[in-house]
């Protein structure tokens, strides 16, 4: 695939949605309303990288974690207060991790059926 196309993807990565316990009842929406999950983002750039290489792969790879890690947080229990919450940043750090392989696999095949 040719280095400008790829130079111009940027993956977005989503991850943490704040469950439903931390709204309280009486602040919700009034009835027939609907609630959207909070959703964090953090934009990873991969034009600087030659995804065609080995090294190139890995290093966007490293990046997306960061992101996520830094999205989600802490994956040490004793830092993030608890193992329940420490688990909760797992989940949320695969999840990110997963839809930002997809977006960019979704992006690359569309890049792929114009040429």
């Amino acid at each position: 695939m040719d280095d400008s196309i790829i130079g111009s993807i940027v993956a977005v990565l989503a991850a943490f949605t704040l469950g439903a316990g931390a709204v309280k009842a009486e602040d919700g929406p009034s009835s027939g309303q609907t609630t959207e999950p909070l959703r964090a983002q953090r934009a990873v750039a991969y034009g600087d990288l030659n995804l065609a290489s080995t090294a190139g792969q890995e290093a966007l790879q490293q990046r997306i974690r960061a992101a996520a890690r830094q999205v989600c947080g802490t994956t040490s229990y004793r830092n993030a207060g608890g193992l329940s919450t420490a688990a909760a940043n797992r989940r949320c750090i695969d999840e990110a991790i997963a839809e930002a392989r997809s977006a960019i696999d979704v992006k690359t095949r569309s890049l792929a059926s114009t040429r």
